[in-house]
């Protein structure tokens, strides 16, 4: 019986080992690209949001795993960042061979998540810098990240509550402040209502500084960037914008992850009874 549950316990680590390693691939461009008709709706291409990205990586601490064409897969972190010269430096610790056998390989992908998005990034001119006690691996920054939203992400849909609304500036009218409608918000990102009466937005399109009041008592401040722009119904006095955070830190990070925690306890709570 022993022994039995030690094959099992080692069936099950090789599993969760399997799975994980799934989770840490890169995702496969070509076959997403057939799918939505391009991957434009992925792209994150602008300085600005790749700089926030990069130091929302390091503020984190998120594993990031940089896949080889050889197949070598190294799990580090990023342990500095030179924002001016848009230069990152990943922690290089421990096995020899296998940094040795990265630095090799001519072609590198990069796979890290913060919070249920997985981002994507090519890391070229990988070369490793070493110290009197430590060493790096040095990349330029990435001139394109691909981010991916987990469908495992907990969404709370606000369309039918009262106060949920967000005020933001559009880029027709820079000088007034607009208020539109929170359909639903992730960790990812959030979803809003644009009237038909108001200027038309296209995918693309970035709102600095909105303000988010999910309720009297919780308001949060984000930059986002429209990925969706689709139609809400037949009937409905708008369309939808699906938005992605550019950047959410600190206290407003930290805000949004209680309300959705509380919100998670709610529904729970609720299908018990």
């Amino acid at each position: 019986e022993i022994r039995l549950s030690l094959v099992g316990s080692e069936m099950c680590i090789r599993d969760r080992q399997r799975i994980a390693s799934m989770d840490t691939q890169p995702m496969p461009l070509d076959a997403l690209a057939a799918q939505h008709g391009g991957l434009r709706e992925f792209r994150v291409d602008a300085r600005i949001e790749i700089r926030n990205l990069m130091r929302s990586l390091q503020e984190s601490a998120a594993r990031v795993h940089l896949n080889a064409a050889n197949g070598t897969v190294y799990s580090t972190t990023v342990w500095t960042l030179d924002s001016q010269q848009e230069i990152v430096n990943f922690a290089a610790d421990g096995d020899e061979q296998r940094l040795s056998s990265l630095i090799e390989a001519m072609d590198c992908v990069a796979v890290a998540y913060l919070d249920n998005v997985k981002l994507q990034f090519d890391v070229p001119e990988l070369t490793i810098v070493r110290g009197s006690t430590s060493a790096t691996l040095r990349a330029p920054f990435p001139g394109l990240i691909y981010r991916f939203q987990r469908r495992s992400a907990f969404r709370v849909k606000t369309g039918l509550r009262t106060g949920t609304r967000v005020r933001l500036r559009l880029a027709q009218r820079p000088e007034d402040a607009v208020e539109l409608r929170l359909l639903d918000i992730s960790l990812g990102g959030c979803a809003l209502m644009l009237p038909h009466d108001m200027p038309r937005v296209e995918v693309g399109a970035v709102f600095n500084r909105a303000m988010i009041d999910l309720d009297p008592m919780t308001r949060l401040e984000a930059n986002l960037k429209v990925q969706h722009v689709g139609a809400l119904g037949p009937e409905a006095p708008g369309v939808r914008l699906g938005c992605a955070f550019i950047s959410l830190a600190g206290e407003s990070l930290r805000t949004l992850q209680r309300y959705l925690d509380q919100s998670q306890r709610q529904r729970r709570f609720m299908s018990l009874g």
